[in-house]
């Protein structure tokens, strides 16, 4: 879970192979979860150590994406992109619908600078 300018977005990863990814906010008045379909200009960072959104400013293509503590070929960072649906690696060699075949950093963290 991440706060998002005073909502709490959970996001879900409901399969094994990373396929199935979906974003939701918690309704506070009814208590539930509502989908979300995008993230607009937002970039999400998550991990179990730290997580944190961040307005993307300087690209659009980065925009709407959320990033795991994962990485391709063991030292390539992946994002998972809502538009696509798709996970795509930084360097724009690796994309994939599923999360099979990346390392997952179980101990990572993320950190924002100040």
């Amino acid at each position: 879970m991440v706060l998002v300018e005073g909502d709490i977005l959970g996001v879900f990863v409901t399969s094994p192979s990373g396929k199935q990814v979906r974003v939701e906010k918690l309704d506070f008045n009814e208590m539930r979860w509502s989908k979300v379909e995008s993230l607009g200009n937002k970039i999400l960072h998550l991990s179990r150590g730290g997580s944190f959104a961040e307005i993307c400013v300087d690209s659009n293509e980065e925009a709407n994406k959320i990033y795991f503590n994962q990485l391709y070929n063991r030292t390539i960072g992946v994002a998972y992109s809502l538009n696509s649906g798709m996970y795509h690696s930084a360097d724009g060699n690796f994309a994939s619908d599923g999360s099979c075949g990346l390392t997952i950093l179980p101990g990572a963290t993320w950190i924002k600078p100040t």
